[in-house]
């Protein structure tokens, strides 16, 4: 919980000047409707907390891989 605005509308501030920048967002909420929704609103990735290392390495890798291109 962020104090001013939740996550995704961070994100939507963020995308409105920066559409290349990756956001991936942690939360406690995992459900299939939950991640879409972060998608969907601009997120590259969504991850649960507690984060799972190994997880966030492949998604760093995978998101530092898409800047090079």
């Amino acid at each position: 919980m962020m104090p001013n605005m939740d996550g995704l509308e961070a994100t939507r501030e963020i995308r409105k000047f920066d559409v290349e920048i990756p956001i991936i967002g942690f939360s406690a909420n995992t459900s299939d409707e939950d991640i879409e929704e972060s998608i969907k609103n601009g997120m590259d990735a969504h991850l649960k907390k507690p984060v799972d290392k190994d997880e966030l390495y492949k998604i760093l890798s995978e998101l530092l891989d898409q800047g090079r291109k």
